[in-house]
C-alpha cells in the first residue's frame, strides 16, 4: 500500500511540476475588431474545406455521369498587411475520385483542367490539385466587420459558416 501511495505522489508532483514549467494554454477570449489600428502589422492564415459530391449514373447517355465519388478541398493561405492596407494569398484546390468509375472520372475531369496553370495531376489515385494566386487587394475600415480579435491581440478571426450541427467554422489569422 505504501508503495501505490508513493507511486501516486509522484505522479502528482511531476504533474505539477509540468504545469508550473510549461504552463496550460489558455482558450482565446474574442472580443470584435473596432478599428484598423488594432490589426496593425502582417497577419497569416488559412482556411479550408472539404465537399463530396457523387456523380451516380442517371442516364447512361450522359457522358458526365459515373458510379464515382469527386471529394474537392479548397484551401486558402492568406497574408492581409494593415500597415499597407493590402491582401495577398493563394488558393489551392484539390480533387479525388473514388469509386467503381474513379479512373473515368478522373479522365474528362483532367482533360477539362489540364490547360491551367499550376495543374498537378497523380494518376495513381486519381487526384488533381491546383494552386493559383489570389488576386491582391486592398482593406479598409468597412472590411473588419466581424473581424474578432483574442485577448492577446496576436489572432485575429472571421466567422466562414455553420454546419447542421451548429459547428461554427472561423478563418483564423496569426499575427507575425
Amino acid at each position: 500500500m505504501k508503495i501505490k501511495k508513493l507511486w501516486l505522489v509522484m505522479l502528482i508532483a511531476a504533474l505539477l511540476f509540468s504545469m508550473m514549467t510549461f504552463g496550460c494554454e489558455e482558450p482565446d477570449e474574442w472580443s470584435p475588431v473596432t478599428s484598423l489600428s488594432q490589426l496593425s502589422g502582417k497577419w497569416k492564415g488559412s482556411y479550408s474545406f472539404s465537399n463530396s459530391e457523387s456523380l451516380k449514373k442517371d442516364d447512361i447517355n450522359d457522358p458526365n455521369s459515373f458510379d464515382a465519388t469527386m471529394t474537392t478541398t479548397i484551401s486558402y493561405q492568406i497574408t492581409i498587411d494593415f500597415n499597407e492596407k493590402t491582401t495577398s494569398g493563394t488558393m489551392t484546390m484539390s480533387t479525388r475520385f473514388t469509386g467503381m468509375e474513379a479512373a473515368d472520372a478522373y479522365a474528362l475531369a483532367v482533360l477539362e483542367m489540364e490547360e491551367d496553370s499550376g495543374f498537378i495531376r497523380n494518376d495513381i489515385n486519381y487526384s488533381f490539385s491546383m494552386t493559383q494566386p489570389m488576386q491582391a487587394g486592398t482593406i479598409n475600415e468597412g472590411d473588419i466587420s466581424g473581424m474578432e480579435i483574442n485577448q492577446t491581440g496576436r489572432k485575429i478571426r472571421r466567422f466562414i459558416s455553420e454546419d447542421d450541427d451548429g459547428k461554427k467554422t472561423y478563418m483564423i489569422l496569426t499575427k507575425q
